[in-house]
This record gives structure tokens, sequence and C-alpha cells, in this order.
């Protein structure tokens, strides 16, 4: 903006930031995967919400009273009842949000076991969010992507149903029960405020605050509890022998086979594995929000970008260093003397420098750190392993204990030609080959991921015709050219 427009308004930020995004997503993430505990903090917020407004009333309304009064207020027995009675509405008032923050800590601290899941959604936006940058066609709202996220999530759900209910229908039958559900569930207005909607509620349950205030409804319900389940009660986790006094109580076996608890009911729920939860979560997240970008990328793109995805996500995860990623991008050489004659036969000038970069740039590394006499004192390997026609996958002489990116580093420094397969080689070690290999477009997962409201856009180019697949999947589902219920409007025809 320019100075006399800064100089004449206040400008207020509101780009989203990555610990505010993670924020957001862990209270989505906690909607879907604990909708009980949920809809519990949401009430609460919006009770807490309320009762700080009726303080202030309260309060209002005293100074109020005594500014109106005349004589002696110790006289004046309306004053002196209506005092009492905001003193113990403020009471009640104060014992209640006391209640409720004890109860939303608890709802917080469980909650927090899904914040690896949120953190992991707000680095893949934020690597989205700079994918523009490389070219305009990859730009991605805040939206799109908690669609997306959304159904990962809901990906990982679907397994854990049991396989009878899987069974049910056929192939094409599910495929339309899962389109129709994604087209009646994700069609929105752009405005519409998905995150905001997982944290806020429009109107206050009354009873089920009554049941949280009474010191109830913290648990999941344990009635669907059935012998045979692993479930966690306030004293240890068990699995259920028996379930006895028509369902209000379990017979519990401790995990570590140390004797028998009877329980209430409605004291236990289901052990949840809260890590193994989260890695199943973050992987099916990953692998779906990946697959959605990579589907719109140009062919030239794809590896650069599945190099930023995983490069930006290891760091995150404290599994690479960030020197690293720099010492590869960066590839920069050091001056200094050329290399000795018995170097200098076999390998190119310009690649010596480099050499000698990398050696003082990763000292921490025991092989680089005397990278250049290591090559002097053994010329005659290393001439072997440079000429190599794959030299990636084989250590270089002495560099046993290097890790994958580390040899990848060395390969940027003297094998610029195969740092390609370097790094196809630690994606795939990292993440499996599906970042690094593309499986065949396929239009009907396309087709479950589209609503009116998010159609499909296909940049064509000369020889790609989409027409023939769009044709299959309207057949499908009975729309076809022949019942006059399936158009191809060509370019000027509409």
């Amino acid at each position: 903006y320019p100075p006399e427009i800064q100089a004449e308004c206040t400008l207020v930020n509101f780009t989203v930031t990555p610990a505010g995004l993670e924020d957001q997503l862990l209270a989505l993430v906690v909607s879907k995967e604990r909708p009980d505990l949920a809809k519990q903090k949401k009430q609460l917020v919006q009770q807490e919400n309320q009762f700080k407004i009726k303080m202030i009333e309260l309060e209002d309304e005293i100074l109020a009273r005594l500014a109106a009064a005349e004589g002696d207020i110790t006289e004046d027995k309306d004053l002196i009842e209506g005092l009492e009675a905001a003193k113990m509405t403020s009471n009640d008032i104060n014992e209640k949000l006391a209640i409720g923050r004890k109860t939303t800590e608890s709802i917080n601290n469980t909650s927090e076991r899904f914040r690896l899941v949120a953190r992991r959604g707000s680095q893949i936006f934020f690597i989205m969010n700079e994918l523009v940058k490389i070219h305009t066609y990859y730009i991605y709202s805040l939206n799109a992507f908690v669609v997306v996220f959304l159904k990962g999530i809901e990906d990982v759900q679907a397994l854990d149903k049991p396989k009878e209910e899987k069974k049910k229908g056929g192939l094409l039958s599910r495929f339309k029960k899962a389109a129709k559900k994604v087209v009646k569930m994700q069609r929105f207005p752009w405005s519409r405020d998905i995150l905001g909607e997982a944290s806020h509620a429009d109107e206050v349950d009354h009873d089920l605050l009554m049941k949280l205030l009474m010191g109830g409804g913290k648990k999941k319900a344990a009635a669907k509890c059935k012998e045979g389940d692993l479930v966690e009660c306030d004293l240890c986790v068990g699995t259920v022998k028996a379930i006895v006094r028509d369902g209000a109580a379990y017979v519990l076996e401790k995990q570590d086979k140390t004797g028998f608890l009877v329980m209430p009911s409605a004291s236990c729920e289901k052990f949840v594995d809260y890590p193994a939860r989260c890695t199943k979560l973050i992987d099916m997240c990953t692998s779906v929000c990946f697959n959605y970008v990579r589907r719109g990328l140009f062919e030239r793109d794809k590896l650069m970008v599945s190099s930023l995805f995983v490069m930006t996500l290891q760091i995150a995860d404290a599994k690479l260093k960030s020197e690293y990623m720099m010492t590869l991008l960066e590839g920069r050489g050091e001056p200094g003397e050329p290399a000795p004659e018995g170097v200098a036969s076999w390998l190119p000038e310009l690649v010596w420098p480099k050499v000698r970069a990398l050696q003082k740039d990763q000292k921490q590394v025991p092989l680089f750190a005397n990278l250049m006499q290591a090559i002097e004192e053994d010329p005659a390997a290393w001439d072997a392993w440079y000429n190599s026609p794959q030299p990636e996958q084989t250590p270089p002489p002495g560099g046993d204990a290097l890790s994958t990116f580390e040899v990848v580093m060395l390969l940027g420094a003297m094998r610029g030609d195969r740092v390609t397969m370097g790094m196809q080689k630690y994606i795939s070690e990292c993440y499996g080959d599906n970042y690094v290999f593309q499986p065949p477009f396929d239009m009907r997962q396309a087709y479950t991921e589209s609503t009116a409201s998010t159609p499909m856009f296909f940049v064509l180019f000369p020889g790609v015709d989409p027409t023939v697949w769009i044709e299959e999947i309207g057949e499908k589902f009975g729309f076809t050219t022949a019942k006059n219920n399936f158009i191809n409007i060509s370019m000027g025809q509409g």
C-alpha cells in the first residue's frame, strides 16, 4: 500500500500463521476423531463466554443501583435484596466456571494427543502455499486444503470399519455412495469457515452442560464395549472378561496380567493407542494431500515438489538437518589450490572447488571432514566410484556409514548428473516409492474429489483428450449422449 493509505488507515494482518493454523486443525482433528470431546469443549467455551457477559451485566446493575440510591443505603431493603441476589448469582457462576475450567483442562489433555497430526497438516499447507512461486497454476485455498485434509482422516476411519460392512454392495454401488457423500458433504460456499465451525458452537446445549457440570459426560459411552475389548479406566488398562450387573459394570483383567478389577462401565472407555493412531493419520493425510497436489503438477516439476515435500517434513521431524539441505541446494565452490596431479587426471577442474566447499561446510561428517585428503590418498578407488554408471547405489570409498542424504550431498559436489537418482532413492527410503513414481491417472478417484462447487479443470496439450474418461464415468452413472442427459459442449458452442 502507498504511504498515504498507510498514514490514514490501520492495517490488520489476518494472514494465517503456522502456529495458528495448527491450533485450528487440532480442533478439526478432534472433532473428527473424538466428536464427543469436541462438542463438550465447544459448549463449555460458549457457556464461559455467556457467564462472562452475565458477570459484566451484574456489575453494571450493582453500580446502577448504588448510583440511584438515595439516603441511607443500609435501610434500602430492595437494594440490599438485589445485592444479595447478585452475590448469589455471582457465586453460582464462579462455581460453574471452576468446574468448567477443570473439565476443559481434562478435554484439552486428551485433545493434545492429536497435536502431531495438526502440526503435520499445518506443515503441508505452508508447503503447498509456497508452490505458487514455481508456477502460478500451483495455488491452493485454505478451504480446499481443509477438504483434502479431512478426506485423509476419513480414509483412516473407513479402514477401521468391520470387513463385513466394507463388503456390502458391489464396487460400483460403493463408488456411487462415496461420490454421493462427497457431493453432499463438501458442497459449500467458498466463504464458509470450515475451521471455525470445528471450534465454535452456535447455541448452548443445556442438557449436555448440566451433565458436565454435575461430573458426568467425561467418558465416551462404554455400553458398546464387549467381552475381549481393551478398555481404559481411571485405575488401569485392561481387557473386558465379563459384563455384569446388566451392563453396569465390567470385570477387567489388567493389561500386565497382575489381577482383576470390577469397574463401573460409565468410568471405562475403549482403549486408544494414540501414538499409533496419530502415525496412521499423519501417513494417510500426508499421502492424500501429496497426491492431490501431484495430480495437478507439470511433469517437469514433480520430482522437485516431491523433494520439497520430503525434505521439509524430514527437517520438521528432526530427521534431516536443515544445513544438509542448504548445502545441497547451494552447490557452491570454495576457491583454492587446484587438484593434485593424481586426481586431476580423472576429476574435472570445476569439481575440486565443490569438494573443498563440502569439506568446509560439513566437517561434522567424518568422511567429509578430510574428504580432499581421502581422495588424494586413494585416487584409484575414488576414480572407480566417480566413473561408475550408478554411484548413488554404492557407498563411496570409506563411506559405508554415510546416510543416503549425505551420499546425495556428495553427488551434488562430484556427480551432479546423478543427484536426481540419488534424491529418488532418498525419497523412496523415507516415504515409499509412491512419492517418486506416480500411478496412472484414475478418473474415478478424481471424480470423488470433485463437486458442483469444485469442478475439474484439465490442462490440455496436443494428443491429450479427457473426453473418453468423462464419458465412461457418465455412462456408469446413467449419463449418456443417447439419453440426452450428457452434453459435450465444444469451444464456441457455450
